[in-house]
């Protein structure tokens, strides 16, 4: 389904089915699946349209037919947690990243905080559920950064995480680059779901 459609830039998001594994091959595959079908409604009618990844792993979107495409393909960033799949599509150059996460990983996120917040970020964002959103935006962000090697602790956080649309204090910078930081409404899909785009 659509949550967010501003700007040029869509996210797409379905929940994952309740049965699928935690890890391993059937995850791989619910998961594939679930952006397959996201991909199918972002573009419908074109099937030619399928996601390719580059060395750093970061997708991209690529034509499987031989048809030359008139202008460059939209931008896209994936991401899928334990109970979500979700897509963001920009247009063609747009740094954009989104990240999406559920509530179960509260115990993972608290103890392993200190390695992707900084000192400072620590007193503001490390309890929860505050971690979990600073968790979001740094994901999100590294993805829209595109600079493989970002160390998350670097990465700063906003003012204020708005949902829907970006403000004043939602901007943040990342090597002299700016980025618009908000939360993106998942309605009744069990996670939170971060979008950054510069």
């Amino acid at each position: 389904m659509v949550l967010f459609d501003k700007q040029g830039i869509k996210v797409f998001a379905c929940q994952l089915p309740d049965d699928t594994p935690r890890r391993g091959p059937g995850r791989a595959l619910a998961e594939r699946a679930a952006i397959k079908r996201l991909l199918r409604e972002a573009f419908p009618g074109d099937r030619a349209i399928t996601i390719g990844h580059h060395p750093s792993g970061a997708p991209f979107l690529t034509r499987e037919d031989d048809r030359l495409w008139a202008t460059p393909l939209p931008s896209i960033s994936v991401s899928h947690c334990s109970r979500m799949a979700a897509i963001a599509i920009a247009p063609a150059h747009t740094r954009i990243g989104i990240d999406c996460e559920s509530g179960d990983r509260m115990d993972t996120l608290q103890r392993t905080a200190h390695k992707f917040l900084s000192p400072e970020q620590t007193e503001a964002w490390g309890e929860y559920p505050a971690t979990l959103w600073a968790w979001c935006v740094k994901e999100a962000a590294y993805k829209a950064a595109g600079q493989p090697g970002l160390a998350l602790a670097w990465i700063p956080l906003p003012l204020e995480i708005p949902l829907g649309a970006p403000t004043p204090d939602s901007v943040i910078e990342i090597s002299g680059n700016s980025y618009n930081v908000m939360q993106v409404d998942t309605l009744d899909l069990p996670a939170v779901l971060m979008l950054v785009s510069g």
